[in-house]
């Protein structure tokens, strides 16, 4: 259920915002629309509950090419055809962005990742490669994921203490921990 968790955004929108309670998913439109349940319907489709209308919705939960949920489709309006929500990157804030920054060794001999932020933004550098933005898929309790092209590296976290990242290409997977 995770998964559908997150901020969906449409331009001349609020946001459709997902969270995850004791009992279910739930949404609302940032700032509109109250939290009320999101029920689980079929495959990606929910039903959303808009109680001050008290009526059911079909929305659509779409995937990107990597399998994961990143947009998200409503029948806002009965004239026209659904919006189309894009999910929200995550916001870092400046705790996690400093956890982040530092050198990652791998148990391959001369090869290491390191991490540097500049205004917010997070740059990865391979040993002997210059360093490339990336940019947050995913944030929760254990892991801070971020994209490079068809490359995923996902910083795994105790308690806002980041020791190890894993790399993951099409190819192979390599675990590299703080220096």
């Amino acid at each position: 259920m995770e998964t559908f968790v997150g901020k969906y955004a449409s331009d001349g929108y609020p946001d459709f915002a997902v969270s995850l309670n004791g009992l279910g998913l739930q949404a609302c439109t940032v700032g509109s629309l109250d939290w009320s349940e999101l029920r689980h319907y079929h495959y990606n489709v929910f039903e959303w509950h808009l109680a001050l209308f008290d009526i059911w919705i079909k929305v659509r939960f779409l995937v990107n090419d990597y399998g994961e949920i990143d947009t998200v489709s409503i029948p806002i309006e009965t004239e026209v055809e659904n919006i189309i929500f894009t999910r929200k990157q995550p916001e870092l804030s400046e705790e996690i962005i400093a956890a982040l920054v530092g050198e990652f060794d791998t148990p391959f001999d001369g090869v290491a990742f390191t991490v540097t932020a500049h205004e917010g933004k997070i740059c990865i550098a391979q040993t002997g490669n210059p360093p490339k933005e990336v940019k947050p898929y995913k944030l929760n309790d254990e892991l801070v994921g971020f994209r490079l092209r068809r490359d995923r590296l996902d910083f795994l976290r105790e308690k806002d203490v980041i020791d190890h990242m894993v790399v993951k290409t099409p190819d192979l997977t390599i675990e590299a921990h703080r220096k």
